[in-house]
């Protein structure tokens, strides 16, 4: 049976607010499993394919859609059309995950794949084609659906998958590396992931439900087999790990630099890191450099400690500014995430955060305006705070959290200041003019500022 995967243009995750755009490695995943049970499946990134309104269902038996929150409008699109064509259509990923009544509600999607969703997808397709007669949808773990009255029914929660190595890798022959053009310096690059899951509990955060707390790897052998097979067939040098929490196991990336140093491979990297863990581990941080890690991304989130306790980040301030340090004094290029938009955040606060982020002056940051994610602490916690929920405003820009101090537009425009507060100083002109060169923009959605802003607004 031939599946159709689509992947909803996404234009306002973080590697794409920065310029990197990466295939969709969920899906990528899902359709090696697939295959390997003898599916044929297809998958078509809109990220990188226009014409959503020109897809072909008429070859498939099934349509699977990825989503995150603020693509779920999209979504919804393609799935209405897929229903349309007479396909049957399900539907996974962080949002339907944790809003499967919205998606089984809207009339045109049949199933929700919970969680990760290899497995579950791999059962319900089974199902499907009915080569599993002893198989219901309530023997799927992980699934979610309507049953013959209409009423909503779920399975119960999948086991997350503990031996990572044996999934098959991302069947990345199924989808043109070449049409993602962003380079890490002059160097292809595309994602890999090496683990799974995150111990922390941040409040602003669902990976620790969608992905579980408990930390789960690959193997650091078939990580150095992935890279050297993305070098071999493809060309391609360079590797973003989209891991929640790469440097999780100090000793785990060790071993994994050693290694890349011993058999002397030619690759840079990117990666995410906790602050706490860089800023008591210089050494880490230098073989890091020398392993050929380029770029890290730190959640810094806020200038004051207090935020750091509301937002349960198990960080300091000082931790923050020791990290950059390391990573300026081994070239790593550090981009550097801030959040505004706390509950009971004051205007002094959102100043110290600013203060902070221009001290430290990292290559780049992202400033965020606090976003209540379904699945997330701060979604369950301030549901009577939460003013829009109109999905494609949750991308981090839109403020659709009423604060005790500060209304959603106040926000906006604070966030907007903030911006051209950090790259618009003299210091910074060089860079952003060479940035604008290569055609790195700072964070999409600052362009859209107004002239407006006088130097007699306080920021």
């Amino acid at each position: 049976m031939r599946v159709l995967l689509l992947n909803p243009p996404n234009h306002s995750s973080l590697t794409a607010r920065v310029g990197w755009q990466f295939p969709p490695l969920g899906l990528l995943y899902i359709a090696a499993v697939l295959r390997q049970a003898g599916f044929e499946p297809k998958i078509i990134d809109l990220s990188i394919h226009d014409g959503a309104e020109a897809i072909d269902f008429s070859p498939y038996g099934a349509v699977g859609i990825s989503s995150d929150t603020p693509r779920f409008n999209l979504a919804l699109g393609l799935a209405r059309q897929a229903h349309a064509a007479g396909k049957m259509v399900f539907m996974g990923g962080l949002h339907p995950t944790f809003e499967d009544t919205e998606a089984l509600e809207s009339g045109c999607v049949h199933y929700v794949v919970r969680g990760e969703g290899e497995l579950t997808a791999l059962e319900l397709l089974e199902y499907f084609r009915k080569k599993r007669y002893t198989l219901r949808p309530e023997d799927i773990l992980g699934l979610s659906w309507k049953d013959e009255k209409g009423e909503l029914r779920r399975s119960p929660d999948r086991p997350f998958i503990e031996a990572l190595d044996a999934l098959p890798l991302p069947a990345r022959d199924l989808i043109p590396l070449g049409a993602y053009p962003k380079k890490m310096g002059r160097r292809k690059v595309t994602s890999i992931i090496s683990s799974r899951g995150c111990p922390n509990q941040c409040s602003f955060c669902s990976c620790n439900v969608m992905a579980g707390v408990r930390w789960r790897t690959r193997s650091v052998e078939a990580i150095l087999e992935e890279i050297a097979l993305l070098d071999r067939d493809y060309g391609i040098k360079a590797v973003g790990f989209a891991d929640d929490n790469f440097t999780l196991d100090a000793s785990r990336v060790w071993t994994f630099t050693e290694q890349i140093l011993k058999r002397q491979m030619d690759v840079h990297w990117f990666c995410s890191a906790t602050p706490e863990k860089l800023a008591r581990n210089e050494e880490l941080v230098k073989q890091m450099a020398r392993a050929g890690c380029k770029y890290m991304y730190l959640g810094l989130e806020s200038g004051t400690e207090h935020q750091l306790k509301g937002y349960h980040k198990k960080t300091t301030v000082e931790a923050g500014a020791q990290a950059i340090k390391l990573l300026k004094k081994y070239h790593i290029k550090a981009i550097a995430s801030f959040v505004i938009g706390g509950i009971e955040e004051t205007y002094d606060d959102i100043m110290k955060t600013l203060k902070y982020a221009l001290r430290l002056n990292p290559p780049t940051v992202q400033f965020c305006l606090l976003t209540p994610y379904p699945g997330t602490k701060i979604y369950k916690e301030y549901q009577d705070r939460i003013v829009s929920k109109d999905w494609h405003k949750y991308d981090i820009m839109h403020a659709v959290l009423r604060t005790t101090h500060f209304s959603p537009e106040e926000l906006q425009n604070i966030l907007k200041r903030m911006y051209i507060r950090f790259y618009f100083r003299p210091r910074r002109i060089p860079t952003l003019l060479k940035n604008l060169i290569r055609g790195t923009l700072i964070p999409r959605g600052t362009n859209k500022v107004k002239a407006t802003i006088t130097s007699a607004e306080p920021l």
